[in-house]
C-alpha cells in the first residue's frame, strides 16, 4: 500500500470516528444538577452498580446479564477516585454517599461507557471489514455504522446494547482470523469475547452458531498448528469451553442464584416464545417482513439497505459456489439472529444489533466489488483519468459513493436524535421567531 493510500485510510477512519462521536455524545440534557433517564433499563443497571459501590454483591436481577453493571461500577469508581484527587470529594466514602443519594455520577459513567463503546465499535468494524475485503470495505462499513440510527440511539444512553456490539465485533475479528489460519489462541479469544458479549446481553449468545461455522470453515494449514498433532485440533475448538466460562465471569451471580437466573432468563425469552411461528400459528404479524421493512428507516436508509440485501445474497452465492469462508462466517452472523428473532412478536430493531454489523459489512463488500469491477472495465480505464486507475481508487470511489448514499439518511438520523433527546435546534427556534 502506498503512502498516500495509507494516509487516505487513516484520515477516513478518523473522520468516521469523529462522525460517530458527534452522533452519540449525549450525557445529560436535564440542564440542572438532577438527572434524566431516557429508558427504565438505565435504572436497573444503576441500581446494581450502586449496590456494588456499597459492597452489596448479591445479584437478584437477571432479566439482563450483569457484566455491563460491573463495568459501570468500575468506571464510576475510577471517576470517584479522580474526584478525590482533584478535591471534588473529601474522600471516596464521600463520593460513595453522594453517588448513592444522587445517581448522577453513576448515570454519567454508564453513558460514558455506552458512548465510548459505540465509537470504538466503528473503528473495530473497520478492522473486520479490512480483513475480509480490504481498506475500502472497512471504511464504508465504518461509515455506515457511524450513522446507523439504531446503533447511535442505543449508544447515547446507559444501556447494554453498545458494549454488546463492541464485544461481538471483537469476537468476529478473532473468528475471521481463526478462519484464515486456525490457532488455539485465536479460537480462545473468539470464545472469550463471545462469552462476554452474551454476559452483556443474552441475544449475543446466538453467535455460538457463528463460532461453529468459523471452526468448521477454518483453513487447514498443512504445516500444522504450533501445538502440533491432536492437541492442535483439540485446541482449535477451545473457544467453546472458554465462552461459557467468560459468561460466568461476566455474570458471576448466576452461580449463586441459578434458580432465579433461570426463572428470569425464561421471562426474557418468553417474549420470543410467544411468537407466531410455533405458538400462535398465525401469520397476521410476519416478523421477518417487519424487520426488513423497518431496516431502512431505523438503520442506514433505503439505498444502503438495498446494498446490504444484495450483499447478503451475493455472500450466499459465494458461500455455495466458491465455498468462501469469510462469506460463510458473515452469513452465520446475520441469518440465525434474523430468522430466530423474526419468528417472535417482540419486534424491536435493537434486538437485531448483534447481526447488523455483519449486514453492513455485506453492503460495503458488494459496493467495493462493484466499484472495482467497474473501474477495471476497458471502457472505464480509457475514460477515467490516470489517478482513478490507481490500486487504491476502488476504496476512494467506494467511500465517495457511500457518502452519497448515506448523506440523506445521516441528516434525517441527526435531526431525529436531536428531537428525541431534547436537544435544541437554535436555527429552527430563530426561524420560528
Amino acid at each position: 500500500m502506498s503512502r498516500a493510500a495509507r494516509r487516505f485510510e487513516c484520515g477516513s477512519v478518523l473522520c468516521c470516528l469523529a462522525l460517530a462521536l458527534a452522533f452519540r455524545v449525549h450525557l445529560d440534557n436535564s440542564g440542572d444538577s438532577s438527572w434524566t433517564f431516557q429508558r427504565n433499563d438505565e435504572v436497573h443497571y444503576l441500581t446494581l452498580a450502586t449496590d456494588f459501590l456499597n459492597g452489596r454483591w448479591r445479584v437478584t436481577y437477571f432479566i439482563n446479564p450483569t457484566f455491563y453493571a460491573y463495568v459501570v461500577w468500575m468506571v464510576s469508581s475510577v471517576m470517584g477516585w479522580v474526584g478525590v484527587v482533584l478535591g471534588r470529594f473529601e474522600s471516596f466514602a464521600d463520593f460513595r454517599l453522594q453517588a448513592t443519594l444522587d445517581p448522577w455520577w453513576l448515570l454519567m459513567a454508564a453513558r460514558v461507557v455506552a458512548i465510548a463503546s459505540g465509537v470504538l465499535a466503528v473503528g473495530l468494524l473497520h478492522l473486520v471489514g479490512r480483513r475480509i475485503g480490504g481498506p475500502g470495505v472497512g471504511i464504508v462499513a465504518a461509515l455506515a455504522l457511524a450513522v446507523d440510527a439504531t446503533h447511535a440511539e442505543r449508544s447515547m444512553i446507559g444501556v447494554n446494547e453498545a458494549p454488546m456490539v463492541l464485544l461481538v465485533l471483537a469476537f468476529l475479528h478473532f473468528a475471521l482470523a481463526h478462519v484464515e489460519r486456525p490457532t488455539a489462541t485465536k479460537h480462545a479469544l473468539a470464545g472469550l469475547f463471545l462469552g462476554l458479549a452474551a454476559s452483556t446481553k443474552y441475544n449475543a449468545g446466538i453467535h455460538i452458531v457463528t463460532l461453529a461455522v468459523a471452526t468448521i470453515a477454518a483453513k487447514r494449514d498443512p504445516r500444522g498448528d504450533p501445538l502440533g498433532g491432536p492437541l492442535a485440533r483439540l485446541g482449535q475448538g477451545i473457544g467453546f469451553l472458554v465462552a461459557p466460562v467468560a459468561f460466568l465471569l461476566g455474570s458471576p451471580g448466576v452461580l449463586r442464584e441459578p434458580g432465579l437466573f433461570w426463572s428470569e432468563f425464561r421471562t426474557q425469552s418468553a417474549y420470543l416464545s410467544d411468537g407466531f411461528l410455533w405458538r400462535e400459528k398465525s401469520w397476521d404479524v410476519n416478523g421477518w417482513w417487519v424487520y426488513l421493512a423497518r431496516f431502512p428507516a431505523e438503520n442506514v436508509g433505503l439505498a444502503f439497505s438495498i446494498l446490504c440485501w444484495l450483499g447478503l445474497a451475493w455472500m450466499a452465492w459465494r458461500a455455495v459456489r466458491w465455498r468462501d469462508r469469510a462469506a460463510c462466517v458473515l452469513l452465520a452472523g446475520v441469518m440465525p439472529t434474523y430468522l430466530f428473532l423474526g419468528s417472535g412478536t417482540f419486534l424491536l430493531m435493537r434486538f437485531l444489533l448483534p447481526a447488523i454489523p455483519c449486514a453492513l459489512l455485506a453492503g460495503a463488500w458488494v459496493l467495493e466489488r462493484a466499484v472495482r469491477a467497474t473501474l477495471a472495465h476497458p471502457l472505464a480505464r480509457r475514460a477515467l483519468p490516470r489517478p482513478l486507475q490507481a490500486t487504491s481508487a476502488p476504496a476512494v470511489v467506494g467511500v465517495l459513493l457511500a457518502l452519497l448514499l448515506l448523506c440523506s439518511h445521516a441528516r434525517s438520523t441527526w435531526n431525529t436524535l436531536w428531537v428525541q433527546f431534547g436537544r435544541t435546534d437554535r436555527r429552527a427556534e430563530a426561524a420560528a421567531r
